[in-house]
């Protein structure tokens, strides 16, 4: 309602790269404070929530015109996940991003393990652990963010997540490997990938959901993203506790990386509007 659909990709970006620039300032302040005295988080929990409420304030003050009642739409929160099988579309892409957001999420926090565990030859210290799956991407994010931006206001939508998903496959897999320099090379990798994610994830709906349903849309597909978070890193370590190594956990969430980009790329599906 407030910014025009070729626009879009360009100012969110903007917006995305304020708040990781915050995020990193904050964690570096956050960890100044604590240091090694572990009771001194409730003052930091007094900020956080300040600022959840500021920002709370921020969103009730964005202009919106509120969405008319729908005839026989009914108070069944589950409602909208009929949009799933209802639009083919709609459907398919949720489809292949459940298999890659799960892939993913399945091997994210085995970095940290991998990295730090002297069982890998690493044991990396903590500033180094930080600097290659938080400082590095971040400050790639900030970079790559307009990029991505621009691209999803002129490119088409799958063609680009096509592209986000093989970087997070060469990412996954060059960050376990045992060379320091793979391994940064694997965070930039996860900064640009997650940059472009950053755009994806956010406004992809906006390309294939009726302006009348865009709410409806974008709430299966949080939705979707919350079972994912849940059960991917319970996957991950599970897999591990039995047995893989962090690298054989990597191949496989590489591997169905690939086998959902290869749906997506073989259907791709046309946005409805």
């Amino acid at each position: 309602q407030n910014v025009a659909a070729a626009q879009r990709g360009r100012l969110y970006s903007g917006s995305i790269r304020l708040e990781v620039a915050i995020n990193v300032v904050g964690a570096l302040l956050i960890a100044w404070w604590i240091g090694d005295a572990a009771g001194r988080y409730r003052p930091v929990l007094g900020v956080v929530a300040a600022g959840l409420a500021w920002a709370g304030w921020c969103a009730w003050r964005i202009p919106s015109v509120a969405l008319a009642p729908r005839a026989g739409g009914g108070r069944n929160p589950f409602a909208p996940l009929a949009w799933l099988w209802k639009d083919r579309a709609f459907g398919y892409i949720n489809l292949s991003w459940t298999i890659m957001g799960f892939a993913n999420f399945m091997i994210l926090p085995l970095r940290a393990e991998y990295l730090a565990n002297p069982a890998y030859g690493l044991a990396y210290r903590a500033d180094t652990i930080l600097l290659l799956l938080v400082g590095l991407p971040a400050l790639v994010r900030i970079v790559a963010l307009p990029l991505w931006g621009r691209l999803f206001d002129r490119s088409d939508f799958v063609l680009m997540r096509c592209a986000i998903n093989l970087l997070f496959v060469a990412a996954t897999v060059v960050i376990f490997t045992p060379t320091p320099a793979l391994q940064a090379l694997g965070a930039i990798g996860f900064g640009l990938a997650f940059a472009g994610g950053d755009i994806a994830w956010s406004l992809w709906v906006t390309k294939y959901a009726p302006a009348e349903r865009t709410s409806d849309y974008m709430a299966v597909h949080v939705f979707l993203t919350g079972v994912r978070a849940l059960a991917g890193p319970y996957a991950g370590f599970a897999l591990y506790a039995a047995g893989w190594s962090p690298l054989a956990v990597a191949w496989l969430s590489g591997s169905l990386t690939v086998m959902a980009t290869l749906l997506l790329a073989r259907e791709n599906p046309r946005p409805s509007t």
